[in-house]
């Protein structure tokens, strides 16, 4: 178990630094009107993660069967209270990939570090959880850090000579990384507190916790899909326009239109 610790931990280092560099590459690749789509994007990743924690499930209860009978189990007044995290969590991957059209990869990196901060707050307000000393000297430490990058107005040597480069706002983008923060912050503490309130007699399987939050997020993304795309022409684009090897993303899209289909 140590060992696959190490493990979970180096896949997790990789991919916090490998996701602002890919979604940088994608979304500064093509021009707005010819950019995927956010929300199919989202949708295409929660259908993954529904569907890979379905398998996880069936590990851990033993066959198929097993994995459904859980989910069924499941109260219809609890499941429908992970609606509420899963509305932020998509809002919270949407600011994410919006930021990353109007940030460099590694000023966002530092930026989108800010959900510590937000996450610690809560947790003090929320959960009258008490820091040590060290630990608020250590999110002082960060905070400042991030104001520094900020205020260094770093530059990425090829962001002129992006396609999208008369595109980018480092001020939109910097209101995107702090309105993710906030959604991923307070997703965490949500979460954190319906645990808190079911005890530890009714604790559900972190795997079928992860399909219902995959499943409100796929109907949330599926709905805002099925509604931006009505007054569009679909016939040569289709649903994934825009989606490449780098890009497992789709569709004509623009920043307000995204936002718009997903509030």
């Amino acid at each position: 178990m140590a060992s696959w610790k190490w493990v979970s931990l180096a896949l997790m280092l990789a991919q916090n630094a490998i996701t602002p560099i890919v979604f940088r590459y994608a979304t500064t690749a093509a021009k707005a009107e010819d950019r995927f789509s956010t929300t199919v994007s989202i949708g295409c990743q929660e259908a993954l993660k529904l569907f890979m924690s379905f398998g996880l499930a069936m590990l851990e209860f033993g066959s198929c069967t097993a994995a459904v009978a859980a989910v069924c189990a499941v109260k219809p007044g609890d499941s429908l209270r992970l609606a509420v995290p899963a509305l932020l969590f998509v809002l919270q991957n949407a600011a994410m990939q919006l930021a990353t059209v109007h940030l460099p990869a590694a000023l966002f990196q530092v930026l989108w570090q800010g959900k510590t901060l937000v996450m610690a707050a809560l947790s003090v307000l929320l959960l009258d959880k008490r820091l040590m000393r060290s630990s608020w000297l250590a999110i002082s430490f960060m905070a400042v850090g991030i104001a520094v990058v900020q205020l260094s107005q770093s530059k990425e040597g090829k962001q002129a000579s992006m396609v999208n480069a008369s595109e980018q706002q480092p001020a939109l983008g910097l209101l995107l990384v702090l309105g993710g923060c906030l959604c991923s912050g307070f997703a965490a503490i949500y979460l954190e507190m319906l645990v808190k309130q079911r005890g530890k007699t009714a604790r559900t399987s972190m795997w079928v916790q992860n399909m219902q939050l995959a499943f409100y997020s796929l109907l949330l993304t599926s709905t805002s899909t099925a509604y931006s795309m009505k007054p569009v022409s679909i016939g040569n684009a289709g649903l994934f326009r825009g989606f490449s090897f780098s890009v497992p993303q789709p569709e004509p899209a623009c920043f307000r239109r995204d936002l718009e289909c997903i509030l």
